[in-house]
């Protein structure tokens, strides 16, 4: 995810853009004006950990309500992600009970890896 295009979206349509995307605690604090490089900068990494938890559900961006997928750091660069609403269940017909990533923000573009953990249970043969 490139974080000029978070820069982009954000001075296009500010805080509606925030509010689409981001759960409250994802959000952060409002700020006034401009966003801060540092917000910038989190707000990219939360949503190359969105587009990555779609891409590991081979899920479609059409339509998907991004405030779904919400990313909590496990540490400097993990993340846990808890999934709500239909992406929820979506992950449940697939058997997938965890989710977990990797994210290199170090770098423009801000890079992100989620894997998605299934359950396979045995299926009886009679």
């Amino acid at each position: 995810m490139d974080v000029e295009e978070i820069e982009e979206s954000l001075a296009a349509f500010g805080e509606r853009y925030v509010r689409r995307v981001y759960t409250r605690s994802e959000a952060g604090t409002p700020w006034a004006g401009r966003a801060p490089p540092r917000v910038v900068r989190r707000l990219a990494f939360l949503f190359a950990v969105k587009e990555a938890t779609l891409k590991a559900l081979a899920h479609d961006r059409a339509g998907v309500d991004w405030r779904c997928i919400e990313v909590s750091a496990a540490g400097s660069s993990v993340v846990d992600v808890a999934l709500s609403g239909d992406l929820a269940e979506v992950a449940a017909r697939n058997g997938i009970v965890k989710f977990v990533g990797s994210v290199d923000a170090r770098r423009t573009p801000v890079l992100a890896v989620v894997f998605a953990l299934a359950v396979d249970f045995p299926r009886s043969t009679g």
